[in-house]
């Protein structure tokens, strides 16, 4: 009885091998192409996302580059900027002192002629004051003969 059993196993056993084994190659097959296939394609796209990564990393590392070449651009074009605005108002300042000194010198010269003027006019005024009173009738006539020699003399 066991081995009877057994024999219609074995039996039964060869009879789905032999009936499932044409369906089942092909599911393997079909299974073992499949994943091939996807396996491929998976490589495919990994090799694709690897290159894609690679050339987003080249093009953030020249970026940091470009950053930083710009900075130190930017850096020494602010300080050409600050030693050129330095020495404008360097220049400026010369010419405001040079034009400041030129215009109180100015200043001094007109006061000068100023008060020589307005000493002039009262050193004359006093000394007119002192002939007036001190001339005689005889002197005046003397200055005028003197006068009209002089412009007589002159012409």
């Amino acid at each position: 009885m066991l081995v009877a059993k057994f024999i219609n196993f074995i039996i039964l056993f060869s009879g789905i091998v032999y009936l499932a084994r044409k369906p089942l190659k092909e599911f393997i097959s079909t299974r073992h192409s499949t994943l091939r296939d996807e396996l491929e394609m998976t490589q495919a796209l990994l090799l694709s996302a690897q290159k894609k990564f690679q050339e987003f990393s080249n093009r953030l590392h020249a970026m940091d580059s470009e950053i930083e070449i710009l900075l130190r651009e930017s850096r020494e074009e602010a300080q050409g900027s600050r030693v050129r605005i330095l020495t404008e108002a360097k220049k400026m300042a010369d010419t405001i002192l040079i034009d400041s000194k030129k215009a109180s010198e100015n200043m001094v010269t007109e006061f000068k002629k100023q008060i020589r003027t307005e000493f002039a006019i009262q050193v004359l005024a006093r000394a007119e004051t002192l002939l007036k009173g001190k001339l005689t009738g005889d002197d005046r006539v003397r200055l005028v003969k003197d006068f009209s020699k002089q412009v007589g003399a002159s012409k």
